[in-house]
């Protein structure tokens, strides 16, 4: 088995299954309200070609896309340039992506990349099998589209195709004669795929450049930071006590599969955009295991009714660690083990996963539990910024010096002491 196999084959499909026993971000057949079925003279995109587009992914982006089926695999990868969209980190390089997929063969055939080619890439291997991730983004929902006539794009005619799927996509591309898309869109809807991730699974693309055949993507192999994935944990073992906040519209007693932020990087949500923040503020004291690992992405997923994250191994065990977005990952590596001022400038992330959860009766480290919450408080965001928001004047929206933001943040902990606990 060759290298990227083994990567994307690493988990079997019983691990890659949530409790209900389907794929976790797809809806059980049960759930859809759209049948699989083929539309006579529907068209197939050709099975060999490379293109690059432009158009919106999340922000202004120039996207390629590489089609192999003959190897059973394809990519999509961007550069996208300036801003990066985003609400709350607006100079990030977050947004800048690899998708890659080829058929393994097993129930893991889409690795996402973020910063694709840095030595600070992240994998985040998604649970789709072959066949839905080419139904997603390989343009097999084509079989049962509907023909919406013909139109021009960037000079040439091709005839529109859409499909939908509620709650789930939306997809529409326009097929040229040669049988690449001249353009495409794939809207992926939060009920399915998660709030925060919704804007990062959708684009709308119009054609730039194409060439027919594979001469271009005969190479198209996972990239880098997948091919070195799992991630080692880091080396120290020692116990830390943490404060987290987590910004929503509903607080449970612990955040288990769930993502939580130190006070820097609350502080800085909080002033950057604080209708992003939902209704609550969610105040839990952690103690947990430094053995941090990559942290993971979760989310909750309405079509199933679960939370469900990528980046780890789904037996994982370990509190996941990322340090806040935009000028900090551009001073150097500061991997999920750094602890210089750089890495604490801006605040840091957290992934808790529900199976590294210690119980109430257990210690710290036993039977492999990694954190353990002692209290917790539901607060009112309306409160917290009544007392908070003015403060924010004093910090630009991409952030401030460490020493501003300490300031901020005694500040951010003092209003949040003056607001009553909501019930639960």
């Amino acid at each position: 088995m060759s290298a990227s196999c083994l990567l994307l084959g690493v988990l079997g499909a019983r691990a890659a299954l949530g409790e209900s026993g389907h794929l976790r971000g797809t809806t059980p057949d049960s759930h859809r309200s759209t049948h699989e079925f083929e539309t006579p003279g529907a068209p197939m995109v050709a099975s060999e070609w490379s293109a690059v587009y432009t158009g919106a992914s999340y922000a202004q982006a120039e996207v390629r896309f590489d089609f192999n089926m003959s190897g059973q695999r394809f990519r999509i990868s961007s550069n996208r340039s300036g801003s990066s969209g985003h609400p709350l980190y607006p100079q990030a390089p977050w947004f800048v992506f690899d998708y890659f997929f080829m058929n393994t063969g097993d129930s893991r055939t889409f690795n996402l990349t973020l910063y694709p080619g840095r030595l600070e890439g992240m994998c985040y291997p998604n649970d789709l099998d072959w066949k839905e991730s080419v139904k997603v983004y390989g343009f097999g929902w084509l079989k049962a589209a509907q023909l919406k006539g013909n139109r021009t794009v960037a000079g040439e005619q091709c005839m529109l195709w859409t499909r939908e799927e509620p709650s789930r996509y939306t997809w529409s591309a326009c097929i040229g004669t040669n049988g690449i898309p001249r353009f495409f869109s794939i809207n992926a809807d939060a009920a399915e795929v998660g709030s925060s991730m919704a804007r990062q699974y959708s684009m709308e693309m119009t054609i730039k450049s194409f060439r027919l055949g594979s001469e271009s993507n005969q190479d198209l192999a996972p990239s880098q930071a997948c091919m070195a994935w799992p991630t080692a944990k880091c080396d120290n073992n020692e116990v830390k006590q943490e404060r987290m906040y987590r910004m929503t519209n509903y607080v449970l007693p612990t955040p288990s599969d769930q993502n939580c932020n130190d006070r820097n990087a609350a502080v800085l949500m909080t002033c950057n955009n604080p209708q992003y923040l939902g209704k609550y503020v969610a105040v839990y004291d952690i103690s947990m295991s430094t053995s941090y690992t990559q942290y993971a992405m979760c989310n909750w997923i309405r079509n199933i009714g679960e939370y469900s994250c990528l980046g780890n191994m789904p037996t994982e065990r370990g509190v996941g660690v990322l340090f806040n977005s935009g000028k900090t990952l551009r001073k150097g590596r500061l991997g999920s083990c750094s602890n210089s001022d750089i890495s604490r400038a801006r605040g840091k992330w957290f992934s808790t996963p529900e199976q590294g959860l210690c119980q109430e009766s257990q210690q710290l480290g036993s039977s492999g539990c990694t954190w353990k919450v002692s209290s917790m408080r539901k607060v009112n965001v309306s409160c917290l910024l009544n007392g908070f928001a003015p403060r924010c004047a004093s910090l630009n929206d991409t952030g401030s010096t460490f020493m501003e933001l300490e300031q901020a943040g005694k500040a951010f902990d003092l209003a949040l002491n003056s607001c009553p606990s909501e019930n639960m």
